[in-house]
């Protein structure tokens, strides 16, 4: 088995981030930044041999400017904070009563500090809130009491409020799905729960285990009047893309379960497939008819954005999409699809990846359907 580190020049990196870093040619976008970063943030603390891998990654691999800008950005704020800390005699620890309510010390000592170097918390200074809380346990209920004290008590600025309402609301809704390990805190365990039988037809989730990185849906530059936070990965057509703050919040929270929890991921992703399948298939017989597709679109806005298509499915242009993505996914041409074919096509396996004319979304060379991410995000 591998070690922990690879050797390059006589130089020590980080095996792990290495692997990221080389999981396909094309340029590291800030998706696959935030799991670079999050899989080397592991236990809150950057090693020297990290950091030095990130560095590494950002001189010799082709990595998109704003992906670069933001990894550099990451580790000079995590060394001023290393460093405040250390002035005060170490990162602080266990819990801080204030009015009689127990919050976490770290984060309230984060925040102070912040607030010293910027006089508010910006959206910048979310992030390192969060990334003081997406620790590898996720969010425990006391960290989201803290992070909703600071909101209250702390001057913010709007775009941080957005971030961390959108990244607790975000870690809540994976919660559900996935069994969460169970997380001692001040006030008690947090409960476990059901885990997601990935047997059984369940679920509205997709995209496959590779998505949990990115899941951030674009908007184009006239989108709604919602402040923004960082530029999308260019891809064709979409150059002025540009990602909402509670996207961004998405990807940040996503991108640490799948660098610490990639168990966690695949049981969210499979869960949430089932609930789309299980949403289309009225009859309950495990199979989804055209009609019953056609049916769930019209009735359903999520669903059709999901599969692409227009709610109001009419002879001409909106039926032959239909046809098209049905006989795609419908493998044996049988008329109807059944569950593990909606799974494959929708995990990109093997046969669905050589289907033609029809966007997938978990190819690994290209980017999702922005209405489809709403969809499953949602």
């Amino acid at each position: 088995m591998p070690g922990q580190y690879k050797s390059i020049g006589g130089v020590r990196y980080e095996r792990e981030l290495l692997e990221i870093a080389n999981e396909n040619a094309s340029p590291i976008t800030t998706q696959r930044a935030a799991r670079l970063w999050y899989a080397a943030l592991d236990g809150n603390k950057v090693t020297d041999t990290e950091k030095k891998t990130l560095e590494y990654i950002c001189k010799e691999y082709k990595v998109q400017q704003d992906a670069q800008m933001w990894l550099s950005q990451k580790l000079r704020r995590h060394g001023t904070w290393v460093a405040l800390a250390a002035k005060k005699g170490g990162k602080a620890k266990g819990y801080k009563n204030v009015k009689g309510v127990n919050y976490d010390a770290a984060l309230l000592e984060q925040a102070d500090n912040i607030l010293d170097t910027s006089k508010k918390i910006t959206l910048h200074g979310a992030e390192d809130l969060l990334d003081n809380s997406l620790d590898g346990q996720g969010i425990t209920s006391t960290e989201k009491k803290t992070l909703q004290h600071i909101m209250q008590a702390y001057k913010c600025e709007p775009d941080a409020v957005k971030l961390l309402k959108a990244a607790i609301r975000d870690f809540e809704s994976i919660n559900a799905y996935g069994a969460m390990q169970a997380v001692q805190d001040a006030d008690q365990a947090q409960p476990v729960p059901e885990p997601v039988d990935a047997a059984a037809p369940s679920l509205l989730s997709r995209v496959g285990s590779k998505m949990l990185s990115f899941i951030s849906p674009r908007a184009t530059s006239s989108t709604s009047s919602a402040p923004l936070a960082l530029p999308a990965p260019p891809s064709e057509g979409a150059s002025d893309a540009i990602v909402p703050v509670e996207a961004w919040a998405r990807t940040l929270v996503r991108s640490s379960l799948k660098a610490q929890r990639p168990d966690v991921g695949d049981v969210v992703l499979t869960a949430k497939l089932k609930e789309v399948f299980q949403r289309v298939d009225t009859s309950g017989d495990g199979k989804i008819s055209k009609i019953e597709l056609i049916k769930a679109c019209k009735r359903d806005g999520q669903i059709a954005d999901f599969f692409g298509l227009a709610r109001s499915i009419q002879e001409g242009a909106t039926r032959d999409a239909m046809e098209n993505i049905f006989q795609a996914i419908d493998e044996d041409s049988s008329r109807e699809i059944d569950w593990n074919e909606f799974q494959r096509f929708f995990q990109a396996g093997p046969k669905a990846a050589g289907a033609s004319g029809v966007k997938r979304l978990g190819a690994a060379n290209e980017q999702p359907n922005g209405k489809r991410l709403k969809a499953l995000a949602a």
